[in-house]
């Protein structure tokens, strides 16, 4: 099967928190996209810049190439405190996305071996980032923070796997997903979980004990409201397989928007977690 590669908070934040900037360790925000979706996404909904107007600095992108393989496209010069995007194969099933994930990971610590990574994902980014963390454990991924993930499934999904089996995945390209029909095994895995499915499976083992950050989608109105994940499955103090999480609530749609940047700094610039 053929992947292409497509890729003011509810919460006010006093200005004096944005000038506040945890500089104890060297650090990286990895920034994790959804599906159907890219890196520039990040950049679109003025999550990027709101970092870093808070302190953080633009690090570029990292890519990957089938002949060039991963590169970095950005800055030369490598950044200690530092946002980063990456592009993953966003209609691709989860377990290769996490593949990529945790190659851009391994890409960024054999340049600097002393850096810290937290994940940032959006949607199913979310899902890709706990897959990786599972498969994969890392002690230089101290953190996760998710935004609108659908950890216990999503109904939209069961849908999307409906009309990619269709004819109707020909209207792919209208609605802004190039190709559809190649997503059908990721809206599979992205189904409300039961037993014997990935995500069943995923949610039930146990997770590195790391911070967990859930930023939901539970406030809003008829017209500007989330309606692809449920606030539940959004929330991972509901995944059994991690220990403790924590919530912040936010409002509107299930697209990333730049209130999201907000929770993010509240979050990134606030002393570790001593309890952890």
């Amino acid at each position: 099967m053929k992947y292409v590669k497509q890729w003011f908070s509810h919460i006010i934040l006093p200005i004096s928190f944005l000038l506040i900037t945890n500089s104890s360790f060297a650090e990286v925000l990895v920034l994790v996209h959804g599906f159907n979706s890219s890196g520039a996404t990040w950049y679109k909904h003025g999550v990027v810049s709101t970092l870093q107007r808070s302190g953080w600095q633009n690090g570029g992108a990292l890519v990957s190439h089938p002949v060039l393989g991963i590169y970095h496209r950005g800055p030369e010069k490598l950044l200690k405190h530092r946002v980063v995007t990456v592009d993953l194969p966003s209609e691709a099933p989860l377990e290769l996305q996490a593949h990529v994930l945790q190659l851009y990971i391994n890409y960024m610590s054999e340049q600097e071996p002393e850096q810290n990574f937290s994940l940032i994902a959006h949607s199913a980014g979310g899902v890709v980032a706990r897959l990786l963390l599972v498969q994969q454990p890392n002690p230089k991924i101290h953190r996760l923070i998710t935004i609108a993930s659908p950890h216990l499934g999503s109904g939209m999904a069961e849908i999307g796997e409906i009309v990619a089996k269709s004819p109707m995945s020909i209207m792919g390209p209208i609605i802004g997903a190039d190709d559809l029909d190649d997503a059908e095994i990721l809206f599979n895995q992205l189904q409300r979980e039961v037993p014997f499915t990935l995500l069943y499976w995923l949610n039930r083992q146990l997770h590195p004990d790391i911070e967990y950050i859930s930023i939901v989608r539970n406030r809003g109105t008829f017209t500007n409201k989330d309606y692809f994940v449920r606030s539940y499955s959004q929330d991972m103090r509901n995944v059994p397989g991690i220990k403790r999480a924590i919530t912040l609530p936010s409002y509107g749609e299930h697209e990333l928007q730049y209130r999201d940047g907000f929770l993010i700094t509240q979050i990134v610039n606030s002393p570790p977690d001593k309890s952890n």
